[in-house]
């Protein structure tokens, strides 16, 4: 199979494209990561930064709401809860963004290697 322009264009904007939604992090962006690591290092990094990005924008969003709240109510339990997450999948994105910082510029993975 061969991937047609369109469809290479259409790729190319999936792949750069950050996952908003924090639970599709475990899918969505290690889907992406993997197909970004084969077109090489400067992919995957962007795509890291754009989800590093994303992940920051979506913690202050969060701090925002729940400055709002009542600070007993369950409301800021789930808010709690939320940026908990933010923070554990932010630290996680830092941290593979740093080992691919450290990871020496190489080619593409051949076909067949995972």
């Amino acid at each position: 199979y061969t991937l047609t322009a369109a469809g290479e264009a259409l790729l190319d904007r999936w792949l750069a494209a950050p996952v908003y939604r924090l639970r599709e992090v475990r899918l969505d962006f290690l889907l992406k990561a993997f197909f970004a690591q084969r077109r090489g290092l400067a992919p995957v990094r962007a795509l890291v930064d754009a989800q590093i990005a994303a992940c920051e924008s979506y913690l202050a969003s969060l701090a925002a709401t729940t400055a709002e709240l009542a600070p007993d109510g369950f409301a800021a339990l789930v808010a709690g809860s939320h940026i908990s997450a933010a923070h554990g999948t932010l630290a996680w994105l830092r941290e593979y963004r740093r080992q691919l910082e450290a990871a020496p510029a190489a080619a593409p993975p051949r076909e067949g290697s995972a």
